[in-house]
């Protein structure tokens, strides 16, 4: 653990009695109490009481059985006397909450609700009314004891233990009975303790288990009518698995369709995932929470009943959560404390009409549609406002309800995701909507972009949505980045203004259209002067893990685009080379830099400029209604569509490329894999007056040829594709024409 010299006197929100209930000269006085036969989490927690104190006071804390004399530590009330733990009602703590309570001048009480109530109380006690931070794994922030030499003008970070603590009587209990974030960086148990993160009472299955339940392999040869009929077939992918789905971009070429689900209407398959299912529990019968949900991708069954079943139910989600009752009914019989646990998700986010979940249902409503760089609740941002009426409809009629929330950019690990400033709302608006459970999904690799702040906050926020979040964010700061502080503010503010005076919509698959040149300019100048603020080794190289970020950026970010006498000219940022940046990201031990894509791999997803400006000539095609500007070197863009006669724009590439969307281009098509121009560059191979043939080349030899049609007098453009393969091998032809046209007011086409 990290020492760092830094304490505050924080009893935020604490009901505080007046008068000091004890003095420094006391802190020398205190012992232990845990009974003999105190559970093992209980005497863990003595033992981290014992621990902290004696970094925060200097003083040791013997551990007994029975009280003596000096000041008794109540580690729980099970043998305290009635005097004691008379104030503590432990049915009201249900089922994790705390109480933190002096008794006269002689008594502490730390207790609490379930297993790790204690342990909880514990880390409330140190962090509230001491002022230790679990900042990271490897920073902690302990104060200086009372009696250390004090400089002059402490820093933020020289701050110490208080010389005297008050009378307390604190009880918190967590809005949230499952609380847990998913970040590398911070998922290590201890974090987790730390600030009380708990997956209670436990999952035996986790999410996208259909097959698992009822695998392909095992039994669709037999009876592929347990399974979704799509177009009139029924499919499953015998022999693959889901993780070879996402880790092959040809096996979803060839084989995509296959991934579909189950026939959740089929009598048989509720006979089997039940008996299946059930089977599972009772050799693993601990874990209370089981997933029978469905697979990560689409295909619902479009069977006669299924479909008929959807149509009358409004969402296929009524078939689905029809048949996760019966299971869930058949379950409760043999298991009545269990509970099972299904996904409102993409295509079953929304509540049937008629059918309802039971008591022992859990939906689990998955938020990964919406723009995260403003609230889900905010009225102005048009999928939030879907998701929004989802949670409400949602608690309406359920009686377990828990959140998928995403806190990620699963395209681009590296790139900047400013969320911050959306959180507490964002958690304060499940806690308003009977939310009981909070999963907010992170990175599974070590993250880069704000993979330190994010978690600490998200933590201390999933413990205590009223949390002051303003105040614990700078104390963060301060703290983490000591004199680095006021540039990382100064970069935090650049990159949550930017998004949003961009207008742009940023959800958990972003492109980072808002990013531009100008942008990383000024954010690696903000990292520079943080960089050279920082005094010591470990600070440093906080902000060069951070800088990780505005370097990735500046590998993606749009262009400065300008036109100069017929020519497109583009600029990007200054930037390593996506070789150097590899060599980068792997020196700090991060192994992806999209989800399930290895960072070695990057330069597949970054295409390399070959200079850092660009300037190509502009192609015009026009007659007295059309005008087309072409740019063959860019991707053979059509940068701009503009319809003369009625007076406006059909593309505007020529105003937004490289920010958002607005040309048209001939594009990759492989399923569920970003979707990016299918050639880097395109030679004019046939030209006239009324017309332009593109010749371009795709990385695997595919010749794509596009010829593109104006006539003297016509109203339309006529566009054709052309694919020839002059390799003696197999090509996928994958190409699809992608026009992106404006809608004349929204953004996205």
């Amino acid at each position: 653990m990290t020492r760092l010299l830094y304490a505050a006197l924080l009893c935020l929100a604490a009901p505080l009695a007046h008068g000091a209930w004890i003095t420094e000269a006391d802190y020398g006085r205190l012992r232990a109490i845990v009974p003999a036969t105190a559970s093992e989490e209980d005497q863990f927690a003595a033992a981290e009481f014992v621990k902290y104190w004696q970094l925060a006071t200097g003083h040791e804390v013997p551990v007994a059985h029975a009280p003596g004399n000096g000041i008794n530590v109540w580690l729980g009330v099970g043998e305290a006397p009635q005097e004691v733990r008379g104030g503590v009602d432990m049915d009201a703590l249900a089922p994790d909450g705390v109480r933190i309570r002096t008794v006269g001048s002689s008594d502490l009480v730390i207790a609490g609700a379930g297993p790790k109530g204690t342990l909880n109380g514990v880390y409330e006690f140190f962090e509230r009314f001491i002022g230790v931070r679990w900042l990271a794994p490897d920073a902690t922030f302990v104060p200086a004891p009372p009696g250390t030499a004090r400089p002059e003008n402490p820093k933020p970070w020289e701050r110490y233990t208080p010389e005297q603590l008050p009378e307390i009587d604190f009880t918190h209990v967590p809005v949230f009975e499952y609380r847990w974030t998913r970040h590398n960086r911070a998922q290590t148990a201890e974090f987790a303790r730390h600030h009380r993160l708990t997956q209670s009472p436990g999952f035996g299955l986790w999410v996208h288990t259909l097959y698992r339940l009822l695998p392909p392999d095992t039994y669709f040869e037999t009876h592929p009518e347990y399974y979704s009929e799509i177009n009139g077939e029924r499919v499953a992918p015998v022999g693959l698995s889901a993780g070879d789905y996402w880790a092959d971009p040809d096996l979803r070429r060839q084989y995509g369709y296959r991934f579909a689900q189950l026939c959740v209407t089929n009598p048989e398959v509720v006979d089997k995932v039940t008996e299946n299912l059930l089977n599972m529990m009772r050799a693993n019968p601990t874990p209370r929470i089981w997933s029978v949900s469905q697979e990560d991708w689409d295909g619902y069954c479009q069977c006669v009943d299924c479909s008929a079943e959807t149509e009358a139910e409004g969402t296929p989600m009524g078939p689905l959560l029809r048949f996760v009752n019966q299971v869930a009914e058949r379950v409760e019989a043999e298991f009545p404390r269990h509970f099972v646990e299904t996904l409102a998700y993409t295509w079953s986010r929304q509540v049937p009409r008629t059918v309802r979940p039971r008591e022992n249902v859990i939906i689990r409503l998955c938020s990964i549609e919406c723009d995260f760089a403003r609230p889900l609740n905010d009225p102005a941002a048009p999928e939030n406002v879907r998701f929004a009426q989802d949670i409400r409809d949602w608690a309406d009629v359920a009686h377990q309800l828990y959140i998928w929330d995403y806190v990620v950019n699963f395209h681009h690990y590296h790139l900047p995701h400013p969320n911050l400033k959306v959180l507490q709302e964002n958690i304060r608006f499940f806690a308003d909507h009977n939310v009981r459970g909070v999963f907010e999904q992170g990175l599974g690799a070590p993250e880069v972009e704000l993979g330190y702040i994010r978690p600490y906050l998200l933590s201390r926020l999933l413990w205590n949505p009223d949390l002051d979040y303003a105040a614990a964010k700078e104390e963060f700061i301060d703290l983490f980045f000591q004199e680095a502080g006021p540039a990382y503010r100064e970069y935090l503010d650049l990159i949550h203004r930017a998004v949003l005076e961009k207008d742009w919509t940023m959800d958990t698959f972003d492109s980072g259209g808002w990013i531009d040149k100008a942008l990383v300019t000024e954010a690696r100048a903000i990292l520079d002067r943080a960089l050279a603020a920082a005094q010591n080794d470990a600070v440093r190289e906080r902000v060069r893990y951070e800088r990780l970020s505005v370097e990735y950026a500046a590998l993606v970010a749009a262009p400065a685009l300008s036109i100069d006498n017929g020519t497109f000219v583009l600029e990007w940022p200054v930037s390593m080379s996506v070789e150097e940046y590899i060599d980068l990201a792997q020196s700090f031990g991060v192994p992806e830099y999209a989800e399930r894509m290895p960072i070695a791999d990057l330069g597949k997803a970054v295409r390399k400029r070959p200079t850092q400006r660009v300037e190509a000539p502009i192609l015009t095609l026009e007659n007295e209604r059309h005008l087309l500007w072409i740019v063959p070197e860019i991707e053979g863009s059509v940068m701009r569509w503009r319809d003369k006669k009625r007076g406006f724009e059909l593309l505007r590439g020529y105003v937004e490329y490289g920010t958002r969307p607005g040309t048209w281009q001939d594009w990759h098509n492989i399923p569920l894999m970003p979707e990016s121009p299918a050639a880097d560059s395109y030679v004019v191979v046939e030209q006239s007056d009324s017309h332009v043939v593109l010749e371009g080349v795709r990385d695997d030899g595919l010749v794509i040829r596009r010829t593109m049609r104006l006539e003297e007098g016509a109203d339309r453009i006529e566009i054709s594709l052309e694919l020839h393969n002059p390799t003696d091998e197999p090509l996928l032809p994958t190409v699809k024409i992608h026009p992106e046209f404006y809608d004349q007011g929204g953004h996205v086409p």
